[in-house]
């Protein structure tokens, strides 16, 4: 299964990256104002945060991790997808809908990766 997502999980991160990008490149340009500026560098941070914590899920194994501690990544992981959801689909252009999806898709690989560590709900 992990094989069979790569080639997604390379297009969100590809997404990621173009968004970081994009804000970037937003924040030198005069036109941003306060509120455009916070929203954009919050939904960029909670979908980077979304990616750190599966990689902390994944870089200790999933075998080995205790309960606490998945559940505790797995309510960082929801609190940072509540956060950048309406955050991404504020923001204007394509940067949008990449921070949507790439939101979206990591949220449902944590979920797999809470199903497949074992921990009973």
């Amino acid at each position: 299964m992990l094989l069979a997502t790569l080639p997604i999980t390379f297009m969100a991160i590809v997404g990621l990256v173009y968004a970081w990008a994009w804000t970037d490149k937003e924040m030198r340009a005069v036109k941003v104002c306060g509120r455009s500026e916070t929203i954009a560098l919050l939904s960029v941070f909670a979908v980077t945060m979304q990616v750190l914590l599966l990689v902390v899920m994944f870089s200790f194994g999933i075998g080995r991790i205790e309960r606490g501690a998945i559940e505790l990544v797995s309510g960082f992981e929801l609190l940072f997808f509540l956060l950048a959801l309406p955050c991404a689909l504020m923001r204007k252009g394509p940067v949008r809908w990449w921070l949507t999806l790439a939101s979206i898709y990591f949220m449902a690989l944590g979920g797999f990766v809470y199903l497949v560590s074992g921990v009973e709900f």
